[in-house]
């Protein structure tokens, strides 16, 4: 599932060290419980005991290959993951300065750090702001993200055709303010998050506008571009080949 996760159109850089040590915890875990599935558990128990031993040693062996392999391949882009995973949490106003001093420090990233100071402070206003509105934050993304012709299939499953109709419904309707909405945080792509409230925020934006752009230019991993020429070798076969020519 994890690695399905890393071919979705909107992962981006800031989910890699959320996805990777998700997956190496829940490894983990199997591991120190000695639990590789229910159905497994059921077939070792219909076994004596040193059938038992030996497979679960096996299993065991085959887990920590895996947690090893991910944890070298990782290992070359832990720093730069953890160092952007800031743009990968939902409540954005609770980034601090010092998290974003080190992402520019691990990306030798030329910013006026006075400035990306202040418009950070103005950043987390404006979302503190928004998330007070009576609309559901989501709704107002929807709303927005309509408004700049930008296509329908950049939002996620997750904002169901009931939701759309109410972001059609009220497109004219005033804010009004009420209790936080973050219930609705699960609905939302960070990138169009943090687009949404650099166009509300009222000063300029310019360095944080840098240094966002920057991070969700980096591609994730390249999950998404093996999957394409997978399913491109499976359909140009030696026959359909021949039958082209």
């Amino acid at each position: 599932m994890k690695n399905l996760e890393l071919q979705r159109y909107s992962t981006s850089i800031a989910d890699l060290h959320r996805i990777v040590t998700s997956l190496l915890k829940k490894l983990d875990d199997r591991l120190k419980q000695n639990y590789f599935g229910h159905q497994t558990r059921i077939l070792l128990n219909s076994m004596n005991e040193d059938t038992q031993q030996e497979l679960t040693s096996s299993f065991i062996n085959y887990l920590s290959s895996i947690i090893k392999y991910i944890n070298k391949y990782y290992d070359d882009h832990r720093v730069l993951a953890e160092s952007v995973a800031i743009f990968g949490i939902t409540e954005i106003d609770q980034v601090t300065f010092d998290q974003i001093e080190r992402c520019v420090s691990v990306r030798n990233l030329e910013l006026d750090h006075d400035k990306l100071f202040e418009q950070m402070i103005d950043l987390q206003s404006t979302f503190k702001e928004v998330n007070s509105y009576r609309e559901p934050l989501f709704i107002q993304i929807k709303k927005y993200i309509g408004n700049h012709d930008v296509k329908k299939h950049i939002f996620d499953a997750t904002c169901d055709a009931s939701a759309e109709d109410e972001a059609v419904d009220n497109e004219d309707e005033q804010f009004l303010y009420k209790t936080s909405t973050t219930q609705h945080h699960q609905k939302i792509r960070l990138d169009q998050v943090w687009a949404y409230l650099i166009a509300k925020t009222t000063t300029s934006c310019d360095e944080i506008t840098k240094l966002v752009s920057y991070v969700y230019s980096i591609s994730c991993s390249n999950a998404f571009a093996e999957g394409v020429f997978s399913h491109m070798k499976h359909s140009w076969t030696a026959s359909r080949n021949l039958n082209a020519k």
